[in-house]
């Protein structure tokens, strides 16, 4: 019996420690939902994105965010530029506790977008087509869904751990996709001329070329392609197939 208090007590004693690196605790009114606008000193092409927040990305002739949240929570969404990286983060805890009630949301305001390093939990949606030489995203976690939109000449979608959903539209030259985790892949709207990928996943990716697939498959997940590419090349051990897109 007292070993099962001290559990309790100890989960207790954790979970209330853990409800908040702000003032405000888990079970405090997080206030009414406003909206609050930064700017920068410094230049971002970047973007990373940490933690519980939706995050919408929309082409600008000012760069700048705004951070929608409650009141009480809003200092606690931390937006600021290092090195030439937007980096987003989310302070609050416990917003599981009380979710329709923990409202957050960072639209950022670009002039250039150049790469996007995701861990979050939060849902990532470019409202604007990305339009970059080269674009690079990579997923090191997370179980959010991001929506990205390009034109560019070279993009690489890197996918590295994680179960959120990657969904990519738009026009790209030569794509490059490095897929090793368990989360999908969907860039059949996605128009390229090129494609090379690395499928190392147990779930599927999607891809669109015109005139070159290369596809190595080291894992148990399919490829699909449409585009009717004229050279199609399949590499690797893994038991997934590369199918046409039907």
């Amino acid at each position: 019996m007292r070993v099962k208090k001290l559990v309790v007590l100890l989960f207790a004693s954790l979970l209330l420690s853990g409800c908040g690196k702000t003032n405000v605790d888990c079970f405090s009114d997080p206030g009414e939902v406003i909206s609050e606008f930064r700017t920068f000193d410094s230049i971002f092409t970047g973007i990373n994105m940490f933690d519980n927040v939706n995050v919408e990305m929309v082409s600008s002739n000012e760069a700048k965010v705004e951070v929608i949240a409650g009141d009480k929570l809003l200092d606690g969404v931390v937006t600021e530029v290092i090195d030439g990286e937007l980096i987003i983060r989310n302070n609050n805890q416990c917003s599981f506790l009380r979710q329709s009630e923990r409202y957050f949301k960072v639209i950022v305001y670009y002039t250039q977008l150049d790469s996007i390093t995701y861990r979050s939990v939060g849902d990532l949606t470019a409202m604007s087509i990305i339009k970059s030489d080269t674009f690079k995203v990579n997923i090191f976690e997370g179980a959010g869904t991001i929506n990205l939109r390009l034109d560019c000449s070279k993009s690489y979608l890197n996918y590295h751990f994680g179960t959120a959903s990657l969904n990519v539209e738009g026009i790209s030259n030569v794509n490059y996709i490095y897929q090793v985790s368990y989360g999908s892949v969907n860039a059949l709207n996605l128009l390229t001329t090129y494609t090379y990928l690395e499928n190392r996943s147990p779930n599927h990716c999607y891809v669109n070329a015109s005139s070159t697939l290369e596809a190595t498959i080291n894992g148990k997940g399919n490829v699909y392609y449409k585009g009717n590419p004229s050279e199609i090349t399949r590499l690797g051990a893994g038991s997934g197939e590369l199918l046409p897109w039907q």
